[in-house]
This record gives structure tokens, sequence and C-alpha cells, in this order.
């Protein structure tokens, strides 16, 4: 018995083959890295964020933290003409348990909180 295969199956594996035997298959992504040079660096990325992040919810008020403390208050004066209120989260009050939102009383409404970390 003789098996015979067809031209496009032939075709499918040396391509295959071609693309395993080079490395093709397995380059992996290329991550592109733009170093930080100084903290006001930083702080600018991290308020760019902050705004892009606040422009795309409906809120009054946000509370934010920069690795895991309050942002100065140099840096909440940046968003002193921002139309949501924004305060450090150690200002947040209390909240409900297990409540589904967090209530900002001062507002009324449902508020947010945003948080960063170190930027590499």
């Amino acid at each position: 018995m003789r098996f015979r295969l067809s031209n496009s199956v032939l075709f499918i594996a040396l391509t295959y083959l071609f693309a395993a035997s080079s490395g093709f298959a397995q380059t992996p992504p290329k991550v592109i890295s733009v170093p930080v040079h100084n903290a006001t660096e930083e702080d600018a990325i991290r308020e760019a964020v902050f705004r892009h992040r606040l422009a795309a919810g409906k809120y009054l008020s946000a509370y934010l933290s920069i690795n895991g403390k309050d942002p100065s208050e140099q840096f909440l004066a940046r968003f002193a003409q921002s139309n949501v209120i924004v305060r450090g989260t150690s200002q947040l009050p209390p909240q409900k348990r297990l409540a589904r939102y967090l209530f900002d009383p001062s507002t009324n409404e449902n508020t947010i909180v945003f948080s960063a970390d170190a930027i590499k």
C-alpha cells in the first residue's frame, strides 16, 4: 500500500518544519522599556494615568494612593482644576461592611480608589 500526500498537505508540513527550525515560531514578543530617571518623571506618568482613569469614569470624587501611601500635597494640587474631587486614600471615610460600591458622604455619590506602585 502506497501513501500519497497532496501538494497542499506537503506545503503546509514543509512550511511548519521551516518555521519551527528557524526559531520563527519561538521568538518571544519584544518588550519596550522606557527608563524613568527621577521622581518628577514618575509623577508625570502617574498623573497621566490617573487623569485617563478619571476621565473614563463618572465619579464626583476619587481617592489616590502611591506606593500604598497618600500622594504628596504637591501631587494632589495637580488635580485642583479637575471636575473630580481628588484626595488621598487615608481621607476615605469608613465604609459599610459588604458594600458593593465605595461611598463618599461629601458628594453623596459612589467613589473610586486608584493606586499606583513603582514605575519600572
